[in-house]
């Protein structure tokens, strides 16, 4: 699936119309997916709430699977870098990240969005690929290389198990904010990350 938005068409005359137009289309998507999810959302709801046509919008968008990929990013980008920030430390790198994710999902209407695109991507494998490609396999990416930093400066052991750590420092805080059992607030972004730290640096026994 392959989405052609508008911020890469060249400036010319009449763009601000459609930035304005593009803007009411995500906007109008977001709110339908987190009130109806995916599968239930149409195009034609979207152009009705957006106020514009249908047509419009396939000139954009070839489905609303694209258009709902386009939306979640486009909520999101607001609130977190593509890749994470070299602070210095491995510690301080996985904290700014986290903490601005739950930011982004505590932003009005995001925790539904977020929800509904993941039981969408366990449902249809496509789409389930297209969601892992945009923004599951960037994050792990990204993850890799301040972990591949923070071996480097020789913070963490150099046979660290990373895949293992994403899933115990990235588990917790998805669990958490899917489950909504406990605050997701700021001390449990720190609480993660020093527990994943710990761990990380705790070296066995000689002999053992």
């Amino acid at each position: 699936m392959g989405a052609r938005p508008p911020p890469d068409v060249p400036r010319r005359r009449g763009r601000p119309r459609r930035d304005q137009a593009t803007a009411a289309i995500l906007h109008a998507a977001g709110e339908l997916l987190a009130e109806e999810g995916l599968l239930a959302m149409t195009l034609d709801a979207v152009a009705a709430r957006a106020g514009t046509s249908r047509a419009t919008i396939y000139r954009w968008w070839d489905s609303k699977e694209t258009l709902a990929l386009d939306t979640i990013e486009a909520q999101f980008a607001a609130h977190i870098e593509r890749a994470i920030i070299d602070t210095g430390s491995l510690a301080g790198d996985l904290l700014e990240d986290i903490e601005a994710r739950l930011r982004a999902v505590q932003a009005p209407g995001m925790m539904r969005l977020w929800a509904a695109m993941l039981g969408h991507a366990h449902a249809d494998p496509a789409f389930g690929d297209a969601y892992r490609a945009r923004f599951f396999t960037p994050v792990r990416e990204s993850a890799h290389a301040a972990f591949a930093r923070a071996i480097a400066r020789g913070e963490i052991p150099a046979e660290t198990d990373i895949e293992l750590a994403l899933d115990l420092l990235f588990g917790a805080v998805a669990n958490r904010m899917l489950h909504a059992n406990a605050p997701v607030d700021a001390q449990f972004a720190r609480d993660v990350v020093r527990s994943v730290m710990q761990g990380l640096i705790a070296r066995e026994p000689s002999g053992e």
